[in-house]
């Protein structure tokens, strides 16, 4: 199986919650920088990995020109934008709210939003439990 025909895992099969208390939740900041985007190259996604939960960045891409793995896993979408994570980012990601926002900074090199010098950011946000600290 080639990369390209490997579907990545929903999250529902990770131990994500579906509907209205979905893992990711996008503040006015990210919706609008997503528009501009969106409006700029078409349909988008969003791609992040890493395993540390505090450091690493979401990327945006046009949709399609990231390659995903079987591992990655479908977090949830941001105005039609699907954002995935690696499987071991989801570890990081699996007991709480993701909030994607934009602020000032240097995006990823290969970033859509890098030349708007404006960067998203992931946050983890507190549910019914504290299984969301992060180390930091």
């Amino acid at each position: 199986m080639h990369s390209a025909d490997r579907v990545p895992a929903p999250p529902e099969a990770c131990g994500a919650v579906p509907g209205p208390h979905a893992r990711l939740v996008a503040t006015r900041a990210a919706r609008a920088l997503v528009a501009a985007l969106q409006a700029e190259h078409g349909s988008l996604m969003f791609h992040q990995a890493g395993s540390d939960c505090a450091s690493s960045l979401p990327l945006c891409f046009a949709q399609g020109d990231f390659p995903l793995v079987e591992m990655d896993v479908l977090l949830g979408d941001v105005d039609g934008a699907p954002f995935y994570v690696s499987h071991r980012q989801f570890g990081c990601f699996a007991r709480c709210r993701v909030q994607l926002d934009a602020e000032p900074g240097r995006a990823g090199v290969f970033s859509l939003e890098r030349p708007t010098g404006l960067r998203f950011v992931t946050r983890l946000l507190r549910q019914r439990t504290d299984a969301c600290r992060v180390a930091g």
